[in-house]
């Protein structure tokens, strides 16, 4: 596994937590904010940023088949919600 340096923030839909030793689906039903820390040849590593925050300290494996880079639009919207005054991500 190599690191992402800095981490990238991406756009994904599959998803796979190790929660009680067990890997459960937790995917979302459409592209959605995650940001990832490391990377093999088909994987990313990382956390959701938005939804599942339960889940943000655990690793989360996003295949690299449904997971992509943000749009401008994506990158901007982000940007709105993190600057935000009641929201905070």
């Amino acid at each position: 596994m190599k690191p992402i340096e800095p981490s990238k923030t991406m756009m994904a839909t599959k998803a796979w937590a190790t929660i009680n030793g067990g890997e459960h689906d937790i995917r979302s039903d459409y592209f959605d904010y995650c940001q990832v820390f490391y990377q093999d040849e088909e994987n990313y590593y990382g956390h959701w940023i938005t939804g599942h925050t339960d889940l943000q300290n655990r690793k989360v494996r996003f295949p690299k088949e449904t997971t992509r880079e943000m749009t401008p639009e994506e990158s901007e919207k982000l940007e709105r919600l993190d600057n935000h005054p009641m929201i905070r991500l």
